[in-house]
């Protein structure tokens, strides 16, 4: 609110216990009332196109377009079962990384990095695991860059079909 008096004009705040009102207070609050948090470390590289991070941000969120989504929201599908392979629900983690194909273009790549092959459950646990994979910090850049590729070609290929 704004304190008009015969002196300057002053604003004051109940944002802050002594009423004083600062930008950067009104800003933190709207920061902490609006931004969703993620639990998984995303990793911004220069490497990497930003399409290609933005995708991969937000599948571990869960927002990407599927057909799961679509159904939910309403919008009539012909069926929720997976396309290329007809073995899984289209969901984001059955798509990239639960699916035969995917599972097997991931087994290949893993070999060729040389890193034993796992079995995850998730966008997020496969972005974790490149975050934190290997104790040298300039292969694991390239590891994820590698993962944040492999996941876009295969949601480009799943859009091809």
């Amino acid at each position: 609110m704004v304190v008009r008096s015969n002196g300057p004009d002053t604003w004051r705040s109940r944002l802050i216990f002594d009423g004083s009102f600062r930008v950067c207070d009104l800003r933190a609050l709207i920061d902490n009332k609006l931004t969703i948090l993620v639990n998984n470390p995303t990793v911004w590289l220069h490497l990497v196109p930003i399409k290609c991070i933005s995708f991969v941000w937000r599948a571990c969120m869960g927002r990407i377009p599927i057909v799961v989504a679509l159904s939910r929201r309403g919008i009539n599908t012909s069926s929720i079962s997976y396309q290329m392979c007809f073995s899984g629900v289209d969901i984001a983690d059955h798509i990239l990384l639960d699916c035969l194909i995917a599972f097997d273009s991931l087994c290949w790549i893993f070999n060729w990095c040389g890193i034993s092959i796992q079995r995850l459950l998730s966008v997020s646990d496969f972005v974790n695991f490149a975050a934190s994979w290997g104790n040298y910090p300039k292969k694991r850049k390239i590891f994820i860059a590698i993962s944040y590729g492999f996941l876009w070609c295969i949601w480009k290929a799943r859009n091809d079909v």
